[in-house]
């Protein structure tokens, strides 16, 4: 802080202050001997009253938690994702967050194995009756020595070559399994994704396009612009 002009911190650890003895500890003394404004990473299932006063008198501006998916069968058995709450639990708590002062920031992963539009859909819909402030949406990619590579080689969905070189979650699904209407489609939507979640309004028109309109490259632009505006806001 002394050395470079700092003005916020984004925490990266997977779960910041898993413990919430040191959460207390750590919120009463950050503010005196550090006191710049951050933004970290929580689970939903410690979400609760005592951590987001904790995190806001801390100094904390936003808060980033996973989603992935708003069907607990693909959280279950697909993603192997062991997180016991419902999707009214989910939302309560970002709407606990909130009522907190804090800003929440979801992400969700698309083109997940046996997925449909209408889970995509139950998925935007979650974070944006929290009351999400950024959403963020990846495409599936199945990196070689993890479970859902495996999951994918057993059930036939890798294609004949992986391209990993250069790898982007926002490039189309590279899985067997889903159309290449389909694959449009997630594209589109995970650029439309922020602006979706966070702009109800042009909801409407932006599952139109991505529904019916090729992968087009301009659609990036919006996911851009969309999450420079977000970011820099929440």
């Amino acid at each position: 802080k002394a050395r470079y002009p700092l003005h916020f911190i984004k925490f990266e650890d997977d779960l910041f202050a898993a413990k919430t003895s040191w959460l207390r500890e750590f919120s009463s003394k950050y503010p005196a001997r550090i006191g710049v404004p951050f933004n970290c990473l929580q689970r939903f299932e410690l979400v609760n009253d005592e951590r987001a006063k904790l995190l806001k008198d801390a100094g904390c501006v936003s808060v980033g938690l996973s989603i992935e998916s708003a069907s607990p069968r693909i959280r279950r058995d697909i993603l192997r994702r062991d997180m016991a709450l419902t999707n009214d639990e989910i939302r309560d708590r970002m709407r606990l967050l909130k009522a907190h002062g804090l800003n929440v920031m979801t992400s969700h992963i698309l083109g997940v194995p046996t997925s449909s539009m209408e889970d995509e859909l139950t998925s935007l819909k979650l974070s944006s009756d929290g009351g999400a402030d950024f959403a963020g949406a990846a495409i599936l990619f199945p990196f070689p020595r993890t479970a859902i590579h495996d999951y994918c080689a057993a059930q036939g969905l890798l294609p004949d070559s992986l391209a990993e070189s250069g790898v982007s979650l926002q490039q189309k699904s590279q899985l067997k399994g889903f159309t290449d209407r389909e694959k449009d489609t997630q594209w589109n939507l995970s650029n439309f994704w922020p602006v979706m979640v966070k702009f109800p309004a042009l909801r409407p028109l932006l599952l139109v396009l991505a529904r019916n309109a090729p992968a087009l490259s301009i659609f990036s632009l919006v996911h851009v612009l969309g999450k420079t505006y977000l970011y820099s806001r929440y």
